[in-house]
């Protein structure tokens, strides 16, 4: 928790980012590929990562489930990260 509070204040403080709309029925279509096909039940985990997929955007987790998503036709985040390299990414 220590490491999302101190990424959330990196996020919170960089003028360069924006927040984003979290869902769409596309995002929802990722999202629902993501559990028939790769299997991720947690709907969270899926929505934060269709979110990053559709919109081309990093994605800050520490689910390891959603690291190395493979699947053919099925978008992905720009880069995963943890909270704990956020600092670091940012710079």
């Amino acid at each position: 928790m220590e490491r999302f509070r101190e990424g959330l204040k990196v996020l919170l403080n960089d003028e360069r980012l924006s927040q984003t709309i979290i869902t769409n029925s596309d995002v929802e279509e990722i999202a629902d590929k993501l559990l028939l096909e790769a299997g991720i039940r947690d709907y969270l985990d899926r929505l934060i990562y269709s979110s990053a997929a559709y919109f081309s955007a990093i994605l800050l987790t520490e689910a390891e489930t959603l690291k190395g998503i493979n699947l053919e036709g099925l978008p992905c985040p720009s880069k995963v990260i943890k909270w704990g390299e956020l600092a670091e990414f940012i710079g």
